[in-house]
């Protein structure tokens, strides 16, 4: 995920844009720690 994305309920959900390409490995390990955080999102 680039550095300067900010994870908010508007982006959420916008994987492509959140996903970094160039560095999948750390993108992946962004997402998991991120994964308690979003769970309660959109209920």
């Amino acid at each position: 995920m680039p550095e300067n994305t900010k994870l908010n309920s508007s982006n959420i959900f916008e994987f492509d844009k959140l996903w970094d390409y160039d560095n999948p490995a750390e993108t992946e390990k962004k997402f998991k720690e991120l994964l308690p955080a979003v769970k309660g999102f959109g209920q």
